[in-house]
């Protein structure tokens, strides 16, 4: 830990002549961003010196990763000295490292990046420490997706790295294709593993397309820890330019903050030959710049994320959550979501993200109070081209990264602490099982039965929480049992058709008085949420 302002920290490892000891330092891996500093992370900074304090070697990244790595090949016998630093001398309690030390296998790149489900294939090895140079890959029992990759050094681990696996069919690139006239052919459904083999190195390919077709061009490569910075183009047989794309950025990889992957989707003008061709944007290229290139149809999907990870939770009583949408390839419909748990009492309400929305508030209820957390799940179905699809929700954190910028950063497992007695007799409930549809322009009541945990006396206040423009509560009337809320949609501000979730907070508002001419005191006690409030904007009056 770096404690304070100016702080660093030095080993002093010893080391044989040749040895090469690799030196891995982990702080932005520990704690990815942090909300009030610029960097926002720890920006950690290694610089290794010899026993007369002669600086040997210095990192302060490893290639676009913040967190620096050191490859040193020792000169001769001796003790040396590692320092660790803030590149910008800063310090504090979350300013936490790791570093690890010794003769470490640690792999720079891979190639290919990935391979279709179904096949063995030889993955070459690059890196330092390594045992070998190729590990042979069976994707027989292996989903689509991303897995990760290591070797072992005896019984030490490398880092791992990631590979993807596909279902569609894939081939290698074939050199020389720089040019139009010598471009790769690709039929339509394929994934191209490949190379920028030099700096202002282009790899073109070419397809055959029918016009009004769509078409999907995408490369995955930062996304596999590739350091290519990639630009797609693609142009027709005459030379005209169709679509291109440098930058896309993708929600679900809420680590990376310069999203250098390109993706294209469009449509096609004319029957015809058409070609892809794709460079890197600084100029730069060699044996690491590798990348996996999708020419292909629109494959509609979707995933999942939900924030937070981990959540304190009171039995009996709602609880917001966040579910995001990540749409693939112009997926737009609606997608239905459902908890799924063994035990009996979970409620989750407004389980739908309406179409063409990337993300709806819902409420998780708890049953039942337990020292350990649960470990529920929330899938989400669709149907797509006449079938159905349901993906998992991936648990994330919604961190903010320098007081501006927000990333979903992925959790292992959705952790929900359920604490406080459990609450007898009524829980909140909306007594109408419908969308709520409020007139653009107009209003709508929704009744909802009062939970018994409510304290008695005060004004109950009833609040929108994030609500979207234009929707407020418009009057609240409270009996003993229920509250009926009016709510209005500004005809200025929402649209028709406009769906989505309301999470309603309720607070108690007491006034006391404390007498002598003293001003009154008036405190107001936050008491939960309702569940969340479907609701849909229909036509208006006029």
């Amino acid at each position: 830990q770096l404690a304070g302002f100016g702080d660093d920290d030095q080993l002093l490892p010893f080391f044989r002549r040749k040895a090469i000891p690799v030196f891995v330092a982990e702080a932005r891996k520990l704690i990815p961003y942090l909300a009030d500093a610029v960097p926002g992370w720890f920006q950690a900074v290694l610089t290794l010196y010899d026993a007369e304090g002669n600086k040997l070697e210095f990192d302060d990244d490893f290639r676009f990763h913040p967190d620096p790595v050191l490859f040193f090949e020792v000169p001769e016998d001796g003790e040396y000295e590692l320092e660790i630093r803030d590149s910008i001398f800063r310090g504090r309690e979350d300013f936490v490292y790791r570093v690890s030390v010794g003769e470490l296998p640690f792999v720079t790149n891979i190639f290919p990046l990935g391979a279709p489900k179904g096949r063995k294939l030889n993955v070459h090895l690059t890196g330092w420490n390594l045992p070998v140079d190729t590990l042979t890959v069976d994707t027989t029992d292996m989903e689509p997706g991303i897995h990760y990759l290591e070797v072992k050094a005896g019984k030490v681990p490398s880092n791992r790295v990631p590979f993807m696996v596909s279902d569609l069919p894939e081939q290698f690139e074939q050199e020389n294709n720089n040019t139009n006239s010598k471009a790769q052919a690709v039929p339509l459904g394929q994934i191209v593993n490949g190379r920028i083999d030099v700096p202002g190195d282009w790899d073109v390919f070419a397809f055959d397309g029918k016009k009004g077709e769509k078409v999907v061009v995408e490369v995955t490569a930062r996304r596999l820890e590739s350091p290519v910075d990639s630009i797609v183009r693609i142009a027709d047989a005459k030379g005209n330019l169709i679509a291109a794309n440098d930058d896309y950025k993708d929600p679900a990889f809420g680590l990376i903050t310069h999203h250098a992957d390109s993706y294209v989707m469009c449509e096609l003008p004319e029957n015809g030959r058409y070609y892809v061709q794709l460079g890197d944007t600084q100029q730069h290229g060699g044996p690491e710049y590798v990348y996996r290139l999708r020419i292909s149809k629109p494959r509609p999907d979707f995933e999942l994320r939900l924030s937070p990870a981990s959540m304190t939770v009171r039995s009996g009583v709602p609880a917001p959550v966040m579910v995001y949408a990540v749409r693939r390839d112009g997926f737009d419909g609606p997608i239905d979501l459902r908890l799924r748990h063994r035990g009996e009492g979970f409620v989750l309400a407004g389980g739908r993200i309406p179409p063409g929305a990337d993300n709806v508030p819902v409420t998780l209820m708890v049953p039942t109070p337990r020292p350990r957390p649960y470990l529920p799940q929330i899938e989400g179905t669709a149907v797509i081209g006449g079938k159905e699809v349901s993906r998992i929700a991936v648990p994330a954190e919604d961190m903010m990264q320098a007081f501006i910028y927000q990333h979903l950063v992925p959790a292992e497992s959705w952790m929900v602490y359920a604490t406080g007695r459990l609450v007898k007799g009524p829980v909140p409930n909306l007594l109408v099982t419908r969308s709520i549809e409020i007139p653009r322009g107009g209003s709508a009541e929704v009744v909802v039965r009062l939970p018994r945990y409510i304290p008695q006396g005060g004004e109950l206040k009833f609040e929108l929480k994030n609500p979207p423009e234009g929707i407020a509560v418009e009057n609240v009337r409270v009996t003993d049992a229920n509250a009926v809320l009016t709510l209005y949609a500004d005809e200025e501000k929402v649209a028709q058709g406009q769906a989505g979730n309301l999470i309603v907070a309720i607070s108690l508002s007491r006034k006391r008085d404390p007498g002598n001419g003293a001003p009154v005191r008036v405190t107001v006690t936050p008491i939960g949420v309702l569940p969340a409030i479907p609701y849909r904007i229909g036509p208006g009056d006029g």
